[in-house]
């Protein structure tokens, strides 16, 4: 039993005398998987090559975006566990209005922070649909605001707008 919230369940099992097949089975999927995950990242913790012949990539669920890619779809996004895992990610992100994220939305938040994560200078990008359709760059925030809605006012509603600076 690896999560402390499935203790009290097993003990009642316990007690009353057996564990029921089923919830032994999901314990033996939880053990491992936790147990997969720790060897995933102390495999890429010790991996000095850039392109294995094998591959195992640990994962930690952040949350369940309202949908998948459609709307009948479900979906989940999850921060990569090990050296290799960004902590700074879309996932890392402060939603500050607007619906919860669909599977889509996170996908333009990210190729929107990718774009105005590497300038220097007070930046923006709007991203719908996976396609840059504003960007601009200046001294000031506010302008570059303006200027990338302006590229594609239309594109614009209903997209993810980054900025890099708060």
């Amino acid at each position: 039993v690896v999560a402390p919230a499935d203790y009290e369940a097993v003990l009642v099992d316990l007690r009353a005398g057996a564990v029921p097949a089923g919830r032994l089975r999901a314990l033996a999927a939880k053990a491992f998987g936790h147990v997969s995950t720790y060897d995933a990242v102390v495999a890429d913790y010790l991996r000095d090559e850039a392109f294995p012949d094998e591959l195992t990539i640990a994962g930690r669920k952040a949350f369940e975006p309202r949908y998948g890619e459609n709307p009948h779809q479900r979906a989940a996004a999850y921060h990569l566990l090990g050296q290799s895992g960004d902590a700074s990610g879309v996932l890392a992100a402060n939603q500050l209005s607007g619906k919860a994220m669909s599977f889509n939305n996170l996908l333009d938040a990210d190729a929107a922070l990718g774009v105005v994560r590497g300038e220097d200078a007070p930046a923006v990008c709007v991203v719908k649909h996976m396609t840059p359709c504003g960007y601009a760059v200046r001294d000031d925030l506010a302008e570059a605001t303006r200027l990338a809605i302006a590229g594609d006012p239309v594109s614009a509603f209903g997209g993810i707008v980054a900025l890099n600076r708060v």
